[in-house]
């Protein structure tokens, strides 16, 4: 059985509002963000899948990016705070697709 880690949040701090935010991971601190491959197009696709029998290129990437406030609203969706999860993600992704 497998248990979820808790991720703990931290406290971002706006004096001049009184506004409190927490955020998951420090900002500026690289997490990690699964995005569709730019590279991998119809075109693509159909070409590989004549020349090799199958499609090569990944449907979907992982990009390290510094975190952002903005990115709180994708967390654990797209955006990870591990490498490993993201490329979860991505596989998870991938196999929906085909589907």
């Amino acid at each position: 059985m497998r248990r979820k880690r808790a991720h703990r949040m931290r406290v971002l701090e706006m004096p001049e509002d009184d506004l409190h935010v927490r955020v998951p991971v420090p900002i500026g601190k690289t997490v990690y963000r699964v995005h569709p491959n730019p590279a991998c197009h119809y075109g693509v696709r159909a070409a590989e899948r004549a020349v090799f029998g199958r499609v090569i290129t990944p449907r979907y990437v992982v990009t390290p990016v510094p975190f952002a406030v903005e990115m709180m609203r994708e967390w654990n969706r797209t955006v990870f705070a591990r490498v490993l999860d993201a490329e979860r993600r991505a596989k998870w992704l991938i196999a929906k697709s085909q589907d």
